[in-house]
């Protein structure tokens, strides 16, 4: 009988170690991908709004609701991805994956 609980307890506290370094994992490879994408330089306003489906724009129109931050250099307006991407998550907004690979391939 007391076998038995040793051995049940051993598999309890082996499955409670799997999903402790599982998670520990998981949040590694957040932080990492987090750094790669501010690692990134500010996007093109054209690029951005390519990202997002809609024209340049509409995204000037929508900048504030989606609390994006941008840059002007002169004429043109850059966007960081960031703050891009957690707009798409929160806001549930329509997103290119290839636009969003292309931005990453540069």
């Amino acid at each position: 009988m007391l076998y038995q609980r040793t051995v049940t307890l051993e598999e309890t506290l082996s499955l409670i170690l799997a999903l402790l370094t599982k998670e520990d994992r998981k949040k590694k490879e957040a932080k990492e991908e987090k750094d790669e994408l501010s690692s990134i330089p500010p996007i093109p306003n054209a690029m951005a709004a390519r990202l997002l489906h809609m024209s340049t724009r509409q995204l000037q129109r929508m900048r504030r609701r989606y609390q994006l931050t941008w840059i002007e250099r002169g004429r043109e307006v850059f966007y960081h991805l960031p703050p891009l991407l957690k707009a798409i998550r929160r806001l549930n907004l329509k997103w290119s994956e290839a636009v969003l690979e292309d931005i990453k391939s540069k």
